[in-house]
């Protein structure tokens, strides 16, 4: 803009000097370049403002030079949402494993809690072989057998069978509720599921949609606006020459031009982050 002025001032001291024009001209140039300052000055919170947010939809530091290719140049390509909203590309979500994860956890919670309701039944087979005994002086059996001395006698082998059903010390109506409280558990993260995944389809309509409306805008700066406030902004030059209008009105059209071209970087660096975010929540 600045250098715009002083081709300008140079012009119009070249008018008077040639005896075209006259001394207002240079006064004139002179005070619209004091407004054109007030203005750029006035400008300074909004261009910080949108590099910041271009700075922060490329994930660099807001002090960065943003001359870097850090964002692409062509904008990205819109995604399915057919794709997206299918039911398995949506399981595949980070958001929506951990809710089946939970799921999983609370069933199988609540079916040790219904075991645990039934006492336990302990069995216990035991077996034991005997071998023949040898007698080291006579005696009686405790069949009344006679057992003589220095002799054996065959031991029957013995076989032990136990059974044992303990009785809880706890009231049933504990069981009941630890078992109501474990079922309402599985159904709270069987909810939590579902809300999750509405949630998810909401969201990705949402961004989805922001994402196309990105898309079509910054198509739209750069096939129409821009190319015609770049023309606006040249055209001007003759137009000032010749006195139809004044150097505000040419560094304004340069300002439109800049700012046009600031609005389809932030909204090409917002879909590009869009799209990120999309492939991000179905685990891409």
């Amino acid at each position: 803009g600045l250098p715009l002025f002083s081709a300008m001032q140079d012009g119009a001291t070249g008018m008077v000097a040639s005896g075209m024009g006259n001394a207002a001209d240079i006064y004139s140039v002179d005070a619209e370049r004091s407004e054109w300052l007030r203005k750029i000055e006035s400008a300074k919170t909004e261009v910080v403002r949108k590099q910041a947010g271009l700075a922060a939809a490329v994930s660099v530091p807001p002090d960065s030079s943003l001359e870097v290719d850090a964002l692409p140049e062509a904008l990205p390509e819109l995604l399915s949402l057919d794709s997206l909203l299918d039911k398995t590309t949506l399981q595949l979500s980070p958001a929506v494993q951990l809710a089946e994860q939970r799921v999983r956890e609370a069933k199988a919670s609540l079916k040790l809690s219904e075991r645990s309701y039934f006492t336990e039944l302990d069995v216990m087979f035991a077996y034991g072989y005997r071998f023949p005994m040898k007698v080291t002086s006579s005696s009686v059996s405790h069949s009344g057998e006679p057992l003589i001395a220095n002799s054996t006698v065959k031991q029957d082998a013995m076989l032990s069978f136990d059974v044992s059903f303990p009785l809880p010390l706890n009231p049933r109506s504990n069981q009941f509720a630890m078992i109501g409280e474990e079922r309402m558990m599985h159904k709270s993260s069987i909810e939590s599921k579902t809300a999750v995944l509405l949630q998810l389809k909401k969201t990705i309509l949402e961004e989805h949609a922001e994402l196309e409306r990105s898309i079509q805008e910054a198509k739209t700066l750069r096939e129409r606006i821009i190319p015609s406030r770049e023309t606006a902004y040249r055209q001007s030059f003759a137009g000032y020459l010749n006195g139809s209008i004044t150097l505000m009105q040419v560094s304004e059209l340069q300002m439109k031009w800049s700012m046009a071209q600031m609005e389809e970087a932030m909204l090409r660096a917002n879909a590009w982050a869009l799209r990120g975010n999309l492939l991000e929540r179905i685990g891409q």
